[in-house]
């Protein structure tokens, strides 16, 4: 959980981290599950920008409240 830092910015101490930590464990980590999408980034741009770093890792998004459709058209 990060005190304080808003899911507008992706400047946030433990979102690096957490992709830190995708990246160093590269085809170890499958999933990210999070709450609700728009703890996760409220951005568009940075959604997918994030999304597209995490999918190169080899890792998937999951919400616990919604569904995320990960099909192209999605």
């Amino acid at each position: 959980m990060e005190e304080g830092e808003s899911a507008k910015t992706a400047d946030r101490t433990q979102l690096k981290l957490l992709l830190e930590f995708c990246r160093k464990n590269k085809g170890r980590v499958q999933f990210v599950v999070v709450y609700n999408v728009t703890r996760f980034s409220r951005e568009s741009a940075q959604h997918h920008a994030i999304r597209a770093l995490l999918t190169g890792f080899g890792v998937t998004l999951r919400s616990v409240t919604e569904p995320i459709d990960d099909s192209p058209t999605g």
